[in-house]
């Protein structure tokens, strides 16, 4: 898989923890469902290792192409 794919592919996933992160964080806010919390604030952990791994991928991406171009 190329990185510009895979970019794209973990930016997807990253997008769909934070939908379900959602949907964990309204059951914390209107019914005080403490366990929720957890959930999201583990995805929220989750989300931090992805980006990280994102912003490698990008910057590992733009030093393929500043390469090519000379």
């Amino acid at each position: 898989m190329s990185d510009n794919t895979s970019i794209l592919s973990q930016l997807k996933y990253m997008i769909s923890i934070l939908e379900n992160s959602l949907v964990d964080a309204e059951k914390l806010v209107h019914k005080h469902n403490y366990t929720a919390g957890k959930r999201v604030r583990k995805s929220l952990q989750d989300l931090r290792k992805y980006s990280k791994d994102v912003r490698a991928l990008v910057q590992d991406f733009k030093r393929e192409n500043d390469n090519q171009s000379i």
